[in-house]
């Protein structure tokens, strides 16, 4: 599998009501890149609804609309090319459990990353775990971005003004490496940071 595609093809199928409103959330963040979309998602959209929140199933139907959404996903994410006078847009998000980025131009995905995190890291404090998602999103693909403009988004504003951040030697080697990169990191809202937030559970 393409780097760039693997986190979208190995999603896992939704298990709540919750979890499929997460995903119908990311597919409608990029609603101008897929008109058939609302066509193909019928079933999980019905399946969102709050009436099915106790009794959830999931159907053959529901199935064929996920994976088919999932292909379309993957198939314009590897189409895109990088344009290297553009600036790229890094959206990262961190759950209990898993990390989840995806790298942007002028709002068309170019990949997404994610992985679980081990043992020793879900003991880590809130900030380092966001701090992570950036850090593992950032040398997952950098030889793409590696020497031009990027800007991180995070909904996690201690990052931003690193308030909080304890200057352990594990901190301290994160940061070097994203001056190496050269970022700017900006604050969004969790509302406006869906897809990271969607690959991060």
């Amino acid at each position: 599998l393409s780097k760039k595609i693997k986190t979208i093809q190995e999603m896992d199928r939704p298990t709540t009501t919750t979890e499929v409103r997460r995903f119908i959330g990311m597919v409608q963040y990029y609603r101008d890149m897929w008109p058939k979309r609302s066509h193909i998602l019928a079933p999980l959209t019905d399946a969102s609804s709050s009436k099915n929140k106790k009794n959830f199933k999931w159907t053959p139907e529901m199935d064929k609309a996920f994976i088919q959404m999932k292909q379309l996903i993957a198939q314009e994410t590897l189409l895109a090319f990088p344009g290297w006078s553009k600036p790229f847009d890094v959206f990262t998000d961190s759950s209990d459990y898993q990390l989840g980025g995806v790298i942007q131009q002028e709002g068309k995905p170019l990949a997404f990353n994610s992985r679980k995190l081990n043992k020793a890291q879900k003991n880590y404090t809130i900030e380092e775990k966001e701090l992570l998602g950036i850090v593992e999103t950032l040398k997952e693909f950098k030889g793409m971005l590696l020497g031009y403009q990027i800007n991180v988004f995070t909904d996690h504003l201690n990052l931003v003004h690193e308030t909080t951040l304890k200057a352990s030697d594990r901190v301290m080697r994160w940061k070097l490496l994203l001056e190496e990169f050269g970022i700017t990191t900006t604050h969004v809202k969790g509302e406006h940071n869906v897809i990271a937030d969607a690959i991060s559970r």
